[in-house]
């Protein structure tokens, strides 16, 4: 396998693990499917923002997810032989993804879940990053806000924290 790390064949998407993450949890029938809506896996059709924070409109999602997949997550390794390599490249597509915001709900949880995956595929535990998130919570504002300007190195910084000593 030489890319498309996440992609179970090369008929998946990220829409397709957001649909499986989803309708397979307790928060797919509590959140992404509440007020009789089944919107899980399905980009928003709302512009959104958080904090005074504007994620990408609406507009754009379908766009911004074929950048993400083609500039980033189909050229992602099977293997990684360098763990700053898997480092930069999970905080990257926690930015871009976090930018996107293409749902309505879960997007920092589908996102958090993600970056565990590509640690875990890389034979790496877990990375607490949602623990780390509510615990420092301002740092991690503004690695997300640094990498709306392509400047991953605060995410590169926090992810990095988060590795086992090697």
């Amino acid at each position: 396998m030489t890319g498309g790390v996440f992609y179970l064949n090369s008929n998946w998407s990220f829409a397709d693990f957001a649909v499986l993450f989803w309708t397979s949890t307790p928060w797919g029938s509590t959140k992404a499917l509440s007020h009789g809506m089944n919107i899980a896996g399905t980009y928003r059709n709302v512009n959104l923002s958080k904090a005074g924070h504007h994620f990408l409109p609406c507009a754009f999602i379908a766009r911004g997810m074929n950048y993400l997949e083609q500039e980033f997550l189909l050229k992602l390794p099977a293997d990684y032989e360098d763990e700053k390599k898997l480092i930069e490249d999970i905080a990257i597509v926690h930015c871009e993804l976090i930018h996107i915001h293409p749902f309505r709900e879960g997007n920092g949880r589908t996102s958090r879940i993600f970056a565990d995956l590509m640690a875990n595929r890389a034979g790496y535990p877990s990375l607490e990053l949602d623990k780390f998130r509510k615990e420092n919570y301002s740092q991690y504002i503004e690695a997300l806000n640094k990498g709306d300007d392509k400047d991953y190195s605060g995410m590169v910084e926090i992810i990095g924290n988060l590795f086992p000593a090697s």
